[in-house]
């Protein structure tokens, strides 16, 4: 198991059940949000964006690296912020973790990347306009899913994200995941 996912099952299954004591509205809106993930997962595809210049170090090296492992990103606040934001969405042990242990962040879109290097090109100037697709049946039991993103604007703290091979409802902006936090 990643070591960003060891805490991730449990902070889910406390999440979900905090949101399921919202009663019916939670209850109706759940079904319906787990069944269009499931759907847009299945028909989707995986892809990161990259500066066209370091694409010659990611085959140099073998492989994608996470900004932990190379000190750089697209995370306001750097690798401190990421450290934060991981260990807020996944209560992960980011004291022991190694930089190779953080996760790689990535996105879902449509199938085609054709379509997806001009449909979702207002990426290009913070994460690159090189289009990465990645092997969705490799990562579908290792990859989470957030609604939005979950880097920015303190979201982290108000969603859990989703297995893909596992969709529950938890990862949209909602309750604050510590139950003992304020909501403004």
């Amino acid at each position: 198991m990643e070591t960003s996912l060891l805490n991730h099952k449990s902070l889910q299954d406390e999440y979900y059940a905090r949101l399921r004591c919202l009663g019916r509205p939670f209850a109706m809106a759940s079904g319906v949000i787990e069944s269009f993930l499931r759907e847009i997962i299945a028909q989707g595809g995986f892809y990161m964006r990259r500066r066209r210049q370091t694409l010659a170090r990611i085959l140099e090296s073998g492989g994608l690296k996470s900004m932990m492992e190379t000190g750089t990103g697209a995370t306001m606040g750097g690798p401190d912020a990421r450290r934060q934001v991981v260990r807020s969405l996944f209560n992960s042990p980011t004291g022991r973790m190694n930089a190779a242990d953080y996760p790689k962040y990535g996105y879902l879109s449509v199938a085609d990347p054709r379509i997806e290097l001009f449909a979702g090109d207002e990426m290009s100037f913070q994460y690159g306009n090189a289009l990465i697709t990645l092997n969705k049946a490799r990562l579908i039991h290792r990859t989470t899913l957030t609604v939005g993103m979950s880097t920015s604007f303190n979201i982290a703290g108000l969603m859990v994200p989703t297995r893909t091979d596992n969709v529950l409802a938890t990862c949209m902006p909602g309750l604050p995941t510590d139950p003992g936090a304020a909501v403004n």
